[in-house]
């Protein structure tokens, strides 16, 4: 059973989240990439053996605005409210929910943490940035996804850029390719009237909100780096899980936090799917 509900925290932004699953409590800490709706089949998992409180972060889903005093101190005092209002000490983080993860173990107490796939903002190349956040200055996101697509993953890193803008063409039937789905509605059934009418498409508004979301999240995740040697104290149970196939920044990023946390495992699975059917090492 999943319950919905949302929380207030004290500057007053709304905060959407569900509670589902049985046992120890967990907060689930989504990503960059994904809402934690667009999670589920990572809480499901870990439902069956937690009782799991996913939330949206702050500028993500149906959450308010990251506001204009983002950062990511801001988003621990999110995690530290739900931390405190529902007794929680275990936290998995995914992405940049492993860097907030991470940066609330140093202040607030937790039994477990588990990190999916994290990463350390200094040990990315983030040469790709400017130019995507030049994009998006313009609104113009079907170059910006381009952009991080290339700046990100290691297979396409030297795909020329009109090559990887065709990898999205496909979700787009406008000639525009501004990811639109085309819905062709009749105001008359008799006469056959027929309106046409332009939606975003589900898949495009969650690439979007990604895309403006990304490069104040990754500014704000090399805070972290100021903390680092506090990992060091770290007296939870932490498990860190990373794919065969991840990019080379998380491996740097685990070769790292493996040498800094005294009580950690690591776990290398073969894609995300083979940890959720598996539900290994929870």
């Amino acid at each position: 059973m999943k319950i919905e509900s949302v929380c207030f925290m004290p500057d007053g932004t709304n905060i959407e989240y569900t509670v589902s699953g049985n046992g120890e409590k967990l907060l689930f800490i989504h990503g960059s990439s994904k809402t934690s709706s667009e999670k589920s089949d990572l809480a499901e998992v870990i439902a069956a053996r937690f009782t799991v409180y996913q939330y949206d972060r702050r500028g993500w889903g149906n959450s308010g605005p990251k506001g204009k005093d983002y950062s990511l101190a801001k988003e621990c005092e999110d995690a530290a409210r739900f931390i405190a209002d529902h007794e929680i000490d275990c936290v998995f983080g995914d992405d940049y929910g492993a860097v907030i993860a991470l940066n609330l173990a140093l202040f607030v107490p937790l039994k477990k943490i588990i990190l999916f796939e994290p990463f350390l903002a200094f040990l990315r190349n983030l040469n790709w940035l400017p130019k995507m956040e030049r994009y998006l200055e313009k609104k113009d996101y079907f170059n910006a996804i381009a952009a991080y697509t290339k700046g990100t993953n290691h297979k396409t890193r030297f795909v020329p850029s009109f090559l990887v803008k065709k990898l999205y063409a496909a979700f787009s039937i406008d000639p525009n390719k501004k990811m639109m789905t085309k819905i062709i509605e009749y105001d008359d059934p008799k006469q056959q009237t027929r309106y046409i009418k332009d939606i975003e498409s589900d898949e495009w508004i969650s690439n979007k909100r990604m895309l403006d979301n990304i490069p104040v999240e990754l500014i704000t995740a090399r805070q972290l780096e100021q903390g680092l040697d506090g990992l060091r104290s770290l007296t939870a149970d932490v498990l860190i899980v990373c794919k065969r196939e991840s990019e080379p920044f998380v491996f740097a990023a685990v070769d790292k936090l493996e040498a800094l946390i005294p009580n950690n495992r690591k776990i290398t699975v073969a894609s995300a799917a083979d940890f959720i059917n598996n539900g290994r090492d929870l």
